[in-house]
């Protein structure tokens, strides 16, 4: 083809992405800091024969990795000879991370080091301030921040700067991006919660749903190996479920998977919208469950005391109680059921308040109601949602700074 050829002309060289030098090195540096943190202390030549770098690729990212006390000096390595080899070990306390988990009246909080140790742990009851329009849902973030502060500080104090927050809220919020898109137990809708932490402490802040939390701390920690579908059905305020399919979280369009809490119970609910809470969760959430014990009872004692109450008269026998948990029971049956023939999951793991409160009536009468009725019934398995919540979120901001997963202990 001559120079100068109209078809030559208009043909446009394919430029190919490759990794630059930057994201090379950042997956050369995490490669060695995960050696060490599952290995543990090692010379440089055992670095370079177990992640096959160069040894000058492993002599510089050591070398970098020192100057971040992320690596530091360990004893020498047994004589063999010559001169004994400097060992290296994972400085895991060097940086920390934050798990916060945010419920409807409390936030709790823990700072990890980098092997997901728990330094400190902090609670702290959530107030809500009022407006003339409703509940001033910007006092409930501000009250976020300033506790995340608060940890920030006692990591500072340490000498452990933070390097990533994970955050687990009642609600849909689109991952990385720290949106909430709506929780109606917190009055949000929109809420730019991980943007407002972000700038306030200047490092990667990732939001999650809780439930999504405790999910993925029960698959990791809870259930045993050989379980590749999971579902927690969280009750308490509001109802909700977290899914792991295959090994991994399920979030779906927008992180909205597993939102049980919506799910229509009968015909009738088609002829209304359900804005906030939805259909079943207004039914077994605890406003739900409370309305039902005034209507049976003719009052119910505020907040949890409510369930406390229900749960006792029924283990002594009171007909009324007694009905009133069966309904119960049959309702989160149903629940558990549509959940089991779409999914076939291999555990479904109870959490929340309902689940804690009244274990001991609720679970074996699901489990009965289910026998017979569906094809395969799963794996039944009580489990402490507010402590797998703080796990979940530890492990997720592990995973924020380029790392892996680790036990939070």
């Amino acid at each position: 083809m001559k120079e100068g050829d109209p078809l030559r002309r208009s043909r446009t060289p394919v430029r190919r992405r490759t990794a630059t030098t930057r994201i090379v090195s950042e997956v050369n540096r995490t490669i060695v800091l995960d050696t060490l943190r599952e290995s543990g202390p090692m010379s440089r030549r055992r670095i370079i024969d177990e992640t096959g770098l160069s040894p000058a690729t492993v002599n510089r990212l050591v070398d970098a990795l020192k100057a971040d006390r992320l690596v530091t000096d360990d004893e020498r390595a047994p004589s063999r000879g010559g001169r004994p080899a400097q060992l290296v070990r994972f400085n895991a306390r060097a940086q920390s991370v934050l798990a916060l988990t945010l419920g409807s009246d409390s936030l709790q909080g823990a700072v990890c080091d980098l092997a997901g140790n728990v330094r400190s742990r902090l609670a702290r009851p959530l107030r809500e301030g009022t407006r003339r329009a409703g509940p001033d849902t910007s006092f409930l973030v501000e009250q976020v921040i300033a506790f995340a502060v608060e940890l920030s500080g006692a990591a500072d104090s340490w000498g452990a700067p933070v390097r990533a927050v994970a955050v687990g809220v009642p609600g849909v919020a689109t991952g990385q991006d720290g949106l909430v898109e709506f929780a109606p137990a917190l009055g949000w809708s929109s809420m730019p919660l991980g943007v407002r932490l972000t700038e306030e402490l200047g490092v990667p802040v990732v939001i999650e749903n809780d439930v999504n939390l405790v999910a993925l701390a029960a698959h990791r920690h809870t259930v045993g190996s050989g379980v590749e579908h999971l579902v927690a059905l969280v009750a308490d305020i509001g109802v909700g479920a977290g899914l792991v399919l295959g090994g991994r979280l399920h979030r779906g369009r927008l992180g909205a998977a597993g939102e049980v809490g919506y799910l229509l119970m009968e015909r009738r609910s088609l002829d209304r919208s359900w804005p906030g809470f939805g259909d079943l969760e207004s039914s077994v959430g605890l406003s739900g469950i409370r309305r039902r014990i005034a209507e049976a009872h003719g009052d119910a004692a505020p907040g949890y005391a409510a369930l406390e109450d229900l749960f006792a008269d029924a283990r002594r026998g009171e007909p009324r109680a007694s009905r009133l948990v069966r309904g119960l029971a049959d309702d989160f049956a149903l629940v558990v059921a549509d959940i089991a023939v779409l999914i076939s999951p291999d555990v479904v793991a109870l959490g929340g308040r309902t689940f804690m409160l009244g274990e001991d009536l609720l679970v074996p009468a699901v489990e009965s109601r289910l026998q017979g009725r569906i094809p395969l019934v799963p794996r039944l398995l009580p489990v402490d949602s507010a402590e797998l919540q703080l796990t979940g979120a530890a492990e997720l901001a592990l995973e924020t700074t380029g790392g892996s997963a680790f036990v939070v202990r």
